[in-house]
């Protein structure tokens, strides 16, 4: 009787098969995983501009802030000035542009002051910068709907009028193009309360429940690592500043990356096969450049793919901004390093707020994460009241956005809040 001869395997049960679809579904679970944790990433390849701006922990906050100046305006409501004997730690000045179709300047002033403990309020010095698109004779005072409670919140407040006549388009530019001259002047503001530090904030802004701890603990840290060196603290940092990948580099990465890793794996592969007589039937050649042409290749794009959100994040606390980009929505000064500022900008060097920020480059330049503050996102003065406005503006107005500040659990925040009072109660 002759002996049927083994049938070869079927391409579906065959070794290779088997591991082949089995690294298919792993990668696939990869691939919804990685989609998941990284659709915030604006350098991810799935970055979804449409969850990404879902304004979820901004809106409770400006909930909040709107109840807490609307409650302001009642009669009963205690005024929250501070105790003028003593110099306060923190002074921050904010502006606003008034009568326009948005308003943020009520949500700003109400979220830094919302939830503060009296403890804090104290040391806390409140200066508001009202500026005005048009002006005309009879407006000489603060409008009405801030009559009732800006008074009562604020430690001072100063206004500045945009002349408004025929070429109103050509001096609104002329405006921007000279400073909009509020940002020197609230640090002018800020440094003659006596404050040893100013933050000098964008009217278009919302701060998180528990700001104020979180930076005094970040001027704390910035004291301790820049002994030598003035420094500031940018309180607000978009994603889209964080180093991404670039479509030329991104290729010249996946080709240089993949053919080293490719060649490395499968050289491992070969060598091991050779040197075990065990695993040598199951490490084919077809099994080795299955995995070092198609898996290997596979893993290098999805680990690209995935942005820095996974393998580089930004490290939570203070970091060192190597590159300093232009955005001015939320900065802190030292009482010297404002000084030096205000000085600096009397011989016309500094054209505008973000050149105040970034014109000179002999501070080191600190960024807090998470950040404690954030914009308004898709909104912004220029683009929403300039009508210089354009696509460029837009698409910058959209970048000012920081997405991790949208995950905030409202009730954690109040805990940890509560902690650090707490805390900072048993020290005095």
């Amino acid at each position: 009787m002759l002996l049927k001869s083994k049938a070869p395997a079927s391409l579906w049960t065959s070794p290779i098969s088997t591991a082949f679809w089995g690294f298919a579904v792993l990668y696939l679970a990869a691939l919804v995983y990685v989609r998941h944790v990284t659709y915030l990433d604006p350098g991810s390849w799935f970055f979804n501009r449409t969850l990404a701006y879902t304004r979820q922990y901004s809106e409770v906050r400006r909930q909040q802030a709107d109840e807490y100046i609307r409650a302001a305006t009642k009669s009963t409501f205690p005024v929250l000035s501070r105790n003028q004997s003593t110099s306060p730690d923190l002074c921050v000045g904010v502006a606003g542009l008034l009568k326009d179709p948005a308003q943020y300047l009520e949500t700003s002033i109400g979220s830094l002051l919302e939830g503060l403990s009296g403890y804090e309020r104290d040391r806390l010095h409140l200066s508001v910068y009202m500026t005005h698109r048009r002006w005309h004779e009879s407006e000489s005072e603060i409008p009405p709907h801030f009559k009732p409670w800006i008074s009562k919140l604020a430690d001072d407040v100063q206004q500045y009028w945009l002349h408004d006549d025929k070429h109103e388009t050509h001096t609104v530019h002329e405006s921007m193009s000279s400073g909009r001259p509020y940002y020197t002047d609230l640090m002018k503001l800020c440094y003659a309360s006596g404050a040893s530090y100013m933050a000098i904030l964008e009217g278009e802004t919302v701060a998180m429940d528990g700001w104020f701890h979180r930076t005094m603990e970040a001027i704390d840290q910035a004291e301790a690592l820049s002994t030598d060196h003035d420094f500031k603290i940018s309180l607000f940092y978009p994603e889209v500043h964080l180093p991404q990948w670039q479509p030329e580099a991104t290729l010249r990465s996946f080709i240089i990356s993949s053919t080293v890793v490719v060649a490395a794996f499968a050289t491992a592969l070969f060598v091991i096969r050779l040197s075990s007589s065990r695993l040598k039937p199951h490490l084919t050649m077809r099994v080795i450049l299955t995995v070092s042409c198609i898996c290997v290749p596979a893993l290098i794009a999805l680990a690209i793919s995935a942005g820095r959100s996974i393998y580089r994040p930004l490290p939570i606390g203070l970091n060192r901004l190597e590159t300093h980009h232009s955005n001015s929505q939320a900065y802190v000064f030292p009482r010297q390093l404002a000084k030096n500022i205000i000085e600096w900008n009397k011989d016309g060097h500094a054209l505008g707020a973000s050149e105040v920020v970034n014109g000179r480059e002999n501070e080191l330049v600190w960024t807090l994460n998470p950040s404690v503050i954030q914009h308004v996102g898709r909104k912004s003065l220029k683009t929403e009241y300039f009508a210089l406005a354009d696509k460029n503006d837009r698409a910058t107005a959209e970048q000012l956005f920081n997405f991790a500040f949208e995950l905030n659990d409202a009730d954690e925040l109040r805990k940890e809040h509560l902690k650090a009072l707490g805390q900072e109660a048993e020290k005095i």
